[in-house]
């Protein structure tokens, strides 16, 4: 076994340091271009979806994206910083993001996670869950999905 003289050592540790300050600031820089806030959604992102033939969506993305934002609103402030909403997603899916949240934000549903949701069709039997679950959520708030899709909250419990 080969041993590592310190120069060494300290070039490989500024190495591992530079891929992930680089890759930091890649995606700090892609989060840093959507700046979301009431007025922005009021103004460019609520009314217009991005499907504009170049940036669809299938139903099964649709839900995962959706699902992302309610799980991201649990662990953020996203009333003060509506952007944070979008973590995690790629770079492709960022405008849908800006509709999506510009909708949701404007939701009980979301701004509550909490739901009603019926028991029984029969009976209109109803009960409340809180949190919601992201499947209820999205369905109540952007009527996602629109078709019923194969993997689309089929891990969801409630």
């Amino acid at each position: 076994m080969s041993k590592r003289t310190p120069i060494a050592c300290f070039v490989l540790f500024l190495s591992a340091f530079f891929v992930c300050l680089s890759t930091a600031l890649t995606l700090q820089a892609a989060q840093s271009t959507l700046h979301l806030t009431p007025e922005t959604c009021d103004q460019q992102y609520r009314d217009i979806s991005p499907a504009d033939g170049r940036n669809t969506f299938h139903e099964f993305e649709k839900c995962s994206l959706c699902k992302l934002i309610v799980e991201n609103s649990r662990k953020w402030n996203w009333r003060e910083h509506y952007e944070a909403l979008c973590t995690d997603v790629p770079e492709h899916a960022m405008q849908w993001c800006a509709y999506y949240v510009c909708n949701l934000v404007r939701c009980a549903s979301f701004q509550n996670s909490m739901c009603t949701v019926e028991l029984s069709k029969l009976t209109k039997q109803t009960t409340t869950l809180y949190p919601c679950p992201a499947k209820y959520v999205c369905w109540n708030c952007l009527q996602v999905p629109s078709e019923q899709v194969r993997g689309c909250f089929d891990s969801d419990l409630a």
